[in-house]
């Protein structure tokens, strides 16, 4: 994906300069947070004279994380990203005498226990100390309820910074501010920060904007991933297709529409005189990857072609946080892409032709630079702020800018994937239309891949169908993807972006039954072969719809968009 961010602490921190962070949404957690206020430059995990030593109990990446953890947590458990005290988890360590060791790494006085079954405690409790033995999730103490439960609204010990307390049907639990995958708006509640909020769950992932939360007035949403903006070309139709120049209003740079010779739609094209002239006044990408442009024949070409880009400034931009610095990681162009001129075509390297080209990238690399000292408790925190106990990567999706390449942007939460997954191996799941499940043109739970040559074909495309969700993206595909062949399979439209040329004129289409024929002005027929038969031709009923100029369906049947 690309290009990313990373943190920076001054000399000194205090709990009113953390305001604003990335899932967070502004709130000032910071000033909750003990370990804030107490550290001076540099600091690390120990504590020395003034300093309050660190304790991110379940979102540790060193010792030094658990050096002011209670009831001596101070081994770092790298897989679990936690806190614990004793046994494998930490290394071999034994329990002080009178105490004994949990099966979660915690040292607890004997007789000390949770009931049968840890992760669902059945005990009734005073304090938290009667909470000692239960999972990590469960050791607070509710004086309402009398249950152990993972937090309560004064008491976030056990949650990483990037978590707040929710009351659910289980009670209080750490919930992250900005989950990896959503189920609905709700989950999003506290998703961006002002300005950049993503409140909207789209395909399983918190977003700006969905199918049925569509982006304000000028702008559109970007079903895929999820994200508000100016398009590029002609609604539902690659980027960069046109039939005036107004639709090459959302374009960077390819602001001319260029017609074809045999007419039908055209491409939006660069005002350049030649190739030499892009990006020198002429820019076909956004910045920054629109100012360094070299030109190729071929992916070879681009091979070695990057440039510099700042991390630091983008995180600050996503997050509102003033402290982050800038940071600048070299940033891959390596594909080759065409890019129209008015006359012409030019091969120029380019970040991007799909999703999978835009890999996250890993903040740690550039922490230091943006953070402040690594190791210090001042990065500590704020990379827990940010990131919590997820992995320090930001995530991109390739935006595109014209039909064959784009630019990798941030995703509207950039904690977790918005474009097309990657993963190689799908789990074994349902057909469509088995007890329970819905069919490929209905929106739903994901679809098992080998259950026929259409599931296969659109999950090879989009795992994500297969994996996660059989959601609105999932469907489209169908058309696009199991339209031909032995048993080929469409689904009613909402859209002509993947319908090909004079789709509803196919007599074998149960939505279409009757049609006009040209020069007709009240007269339904059955089929378009009688049509034809009186040497006439299907025509649509409205010319002034630029969509089709071939065919429209009778009034007497529900309309649906018109393609060319």
């Amino acid at each position: 994906m690309t290009s990313f961010r990373g943190l920076v602490i001054g000399a000194l921190v205090s709990a009113a300069a953390i305001a604003v962070l990335l899932p967070g949404c502004g709130d000032d957690a910071a000033s909750n947070d003990p370990n804030f206020g107490n550290f001076g430059p540099g600091d690390g995990g120990g504590g020395g004279s003034g300093e309050k030593p660190l304790c991110l109990v379940n979102s540790c990446r060193t010792d030094a994380n658990c050096a002011g953890c209670p009831g001596s947590k101070t081994t770092c458990n790298k897989d679990e990203k936690r806190c614990v005290a004793c046994g494998a988890l930490a290394g071999g360590k034994t329990c002080p005498s009178g105490q004994y060791c949990t099966q979660f790494g915690d040292c607890v006085p004997n007789g000390v226990t949770c009931g049968a079954d840890p992760t669902n405690p059945s005990i009734s409790c005073k304090s938290n100390a009667d909470c000692a033995a239960c999972d990590p999730t469960h050791k607070v103490c509710d004086d309402a309820s009398k249950k152990c439960v993972g937090c309560l609204p004064n008491d976030l010990t056990n949650c990483t910074g990037a978590e707040v307390c929710v009351l659910g049907p289980a009670g209080y639990a750490c919930n992250p501010k900005c989950p990896a995958v959503c189920k609905s708006d709700a989950d999003c509640g506290a998703c961006g920060a002002p300005g950049k909020e993503a409140r909207v769950c789209n395909r399983g992932v918190c977003a700006q904007c969905s199918k049925d939360k569509p982006c304000g007035s000028g702008t559109s949403c970007d079903l895929e991933h999820g994200v508000c903006g100016k398009i590029c070309g002609l609604p539902n139709n690659p980027a960069g297709t046109c039939a005036s120049d107004a639709d090459c209003g959302g374009c960077e740079g390819t602001t001319k529409c260029k017609l074809a010779v045999n007419g039908g739609k055209g491409t939006c094209a660069a005002p350049a005189a030649g190739c030499e002239d892009i990006a020198k006044g002429v820019f076909v990408l956004p910045d920054p990857f629109g100012r360094y442009t070299q030109l190729c024949s071929n992916d070879t070409n681009c091979a070695s072609v990057s440039l510099d880009y700042n991390v630091g400034k983008t995180l600050r931009d996503l997050t509102g946080l003033s402290l982050i610095k800038d940071a600048n990681i070299k940033y891959p162009m390596h594909a080759c892409a065409s890019v129209e001129l008015l006359d012409k075509s030019c091969g120029v390297c380019v970040p991007c032709k799909s999703d999978p080209d835009c890999t996250p990238i890993d903040i740690d690399k550039v922490a230091g630079d943006m953070f402040g000292p690594l190791g210090s408790i001042g990065a500590a925190l704020l990379l827990d702020k940010v990131f919590g106990a997820s992995d320090h990567k930001m995530h991109m999706y390739c935006k595109k800018f014209g039909a064959t390449y784009g630019a990798c942007l941030p995703c509207s939460n950039p904690l977790a994937r918005c474009g097309t997954t990657t993963t190689a191996t799908l789990p074994s799941l349902p057909c469509p239309g088995a007890t329970g499940m819905h069919t490929e043109c209905q929106e739903g739970k994901p679809l098992g891949a080998a259950c026929n040559s259409c599931t296969a074909a659109i999950c090879a495309v989009d795992p994500w169908c297969c994996t996660i969700e059989w959601d609105f993206a999932c469907r489209e595909k169908v058309d696009l993807a199991c339209s031909k062949g032995a048993q080929p399979k469409t689904c009613t439209p909402v859209s002509c972006s993947n319908k090909p040329k004079g789709w509803y004129c196919n007599e074998n289409d149960p939505k279409l039954g009757a049609y006009l024929c040209d020069g007709a002005t009240t007269t339904v027929i059955s089929s378009s072969a009688a049509c034809k038969t009186a040497g006439k031709s299907c025509v649509r009923k409205d010319p002034t719809d630029i969509r089709s100029n071939a065919v429209m369906v009778s009034e007497t049947i529900p309309y649906e968009p018109q393609c060319n």
